[in-house]
């Protein structure tokens, strides 16, 4: 899986964007937003852009048309500027 944009600190709200590719597509993301791990059967499935209006952690996998999961991703986006 991939996290668009980058980790970081941003001064306003913004969409983050999840892709997952595999030989064995089509391949479903998996998502959280509490710190938790996703898991080929937990996390939220992904289907459009995550609105981040309060600081979060998103971590990301992707699983397969095998069942197979990938590395999770992890971002970290602090909004506002102070």
């Amino acid at each position: 899986a991939s996290i668009s944009p980058v980790s970081g600190k941003y001064p306003d709200p913004f969409d983050v964007t999840l892709t997952g590719s595999s030989v064995n597509m089509p391949v479903t993301v998996r998502y959280t937003l509490d710190g938790t791990t996703p898991t080929a059967t937990t996390g939220t499935v992904y289907s459009t852009p995550i609105n981040i209006s309060t600081s979060k952690t998103v971590k990301a996998i992707c699983v397969d048309s095998k069942g197979d999961v990938s590395d999770v991703v992890t971002n970290t986006y602090t909004i506002g500027l102070d």
